[in-house]
């Protein structure tokens, strides 16, 4: 595994641009809410549309989709705090968001493997505190009958 990383500035490895009605965005799209945001980025799973309040961010270069999203989101609160000025983020300050990447592609993958394992357990854990949660409910619902 090869974990060295190299800053880029997002223009100059993605098409960024406002999401237009009509288009079909290609799988691994990246997209950000741009009208009363708090940053929320999400991934196309498959090719399709996105509405209006978001940005798209189509890779330029060769890179893992979900690593991209895993490090769009990391460099996302940096860039909030410095360019967001209102509830919007204003297209122009895409031109200064900068991000870290691993070069090397199959690190890319193994990263996202093991943040997808991440998720994964955290879910699991989600559910086992939901159950306890409701199994506590259902104790007290019955100790004063």
């Amino acid at each position: 595994m090869n974990l060295s990383t190299k800053k880029h500035r997002l223009k100059d490895i993605a098409e960024v641009e406002r999401a237009r009605k009509g288009q079909i965005y290609p799988t691994g799209t990246v997209y950000v809410q741009v009208s009363a945001t708090r940053g929320q980025l999400h991934i196309l799973k498959e090719p399709g549309e996105i509405e209006g309040k978001y940005a798209t961010i189509t890779p330029k270069i060769r890179v893992y989709p979900l690593y991209f999203l895993i490090a769009m989101e990391r460099a996302m609160p940096r860039f909030l705090a410095r360019y967001q000025t209102t509830i919007n983020i204003q297209m122009e300050n895409f031109e200064h968001f900068e991000i870290e990447l691993h070069e090397d592609y199959e690190t890319q993958m193994e990263i996202a493997e093991i943040m997808r394992q991440c998720d994964r357990v955290c879910e699991n854990e989600e559910k086992i505190i939901e159950a306890l949660k409701s199994s506590k409910k259902i104790a007290l619902g019955t100790m004063f009958v």
